[in-house]
């Protein structure tokens, strides 16, 4: 399967084999026995292959001509694949993690865009860097197409409720690292998405009100008018003509979240 990324050129196999400019990109794979802090069924995931490759990682997937631009904006480009399946009820996920922080108050944000497939991103705000409880948690779905900003302090989960892959590709700061004690410590974040409803994680003393929307909707209450100029065209090639543009990637006093919680 082609994957429209232009000018990157993708190709995705049944296998979850991914070809990048014609070459195989070797991913970090996330398998069943890594994710058994967080999954919502314990049992069902224990009848499992535990080798179950849950989702690939392919990390730096850019064109050999790039790699200047990429690295002179501090900038990594990723690509992630998760299969089509559940674990009892739960659909299929990522880990959780939440940035680095970027200055004394605000982690690095990061931008995510669903390339093939959809995704939900359960998004969760801590009420402070030192707490392990959250103050807002939005499930923001995404379409083919749509770019999702990750706003400084928000943990994040994504998920694949679809019966097909689900692939999207990421711009981060280059050298931050991802923290996933928190998930870990809480068994995931402060939902499951479940094939029915969306389950409040009991291991949280108190879950806000889950807020719901389409990601166009959630990047304009973020920064509206980087937002805008976002929905001109794929990442990949709005960062080559415009590497500007991203500088909040790096700068999250840009896209500083001031939403009160609901």
């Amino acid at each position: 399967m082609e994957i429209n990324n232009s000018p990157l050129k993708i190709e995705l196999k049944e296998n979850y084999d991914l070809f990048v400019e014609g070459e195989k990109h070797r991913p970090d794979v996330r398998q069943l026995r890594q994710m058994l802090d967080v999954v919502f069924d314990q049992n069902a995931a224990r009848q499992m292959g535990q080798y179950t490759p849950m989702y690939y990682m392919f990390r730096d997937a850019k064109r050999k001509e790039d790699s200047a631009i990429l690295e002179a904006n501090k900038l990594r480009y990723d690509i992630t694949v998760l299969p089509p399946m559940k674990i009892g009820r739960e659909f299929n996920k990522t880990y959780g993690h939440y940035h680095e922080m970027a200055t004394s108050k605000l982690s690095f944000p990061e931008l995510y865009e669903v390339l093939h497939g959809e995704a939900f991103y359960l998004l969760q705000q801590k009420f402070s860097m030192v707490s392990n409880e959250v103050s807002m948690v939005y499930l923001v779905h995404a379409k083919a197409g749509d770019k999702l900003i990750v706003p400084p302090n928000f943990g994040h989960i994504t998920i694949n409720a679809s019966t097909g892959p689900l692939v999207m590709d990421n711009l981060v700061e280059s050298k931050f690292r991802s923290d996933y004690s928190l998930y870990r410590n809480k068994r995931g974040g402060a939902y499951y998405v479940l094939d029915s409803e969306k389950q409040k994680n009991k291991t949280y003393q108190a879950v806000p009100k889950l807020i719901e929307m389409d990601a166009k909707a959630f990047n304009r209450i973020v920064n509206p008018l980087i937002a805008l100029k976002l929905e001109a065209e794929q990442s990949y090639s709005l960062f080559l003509k415009d590497p500007k543009l991203f500088d909040f990637l790096k700068d999250p006093t840009q896209i500083e979240f001031k939403v009160k919680p609901v």
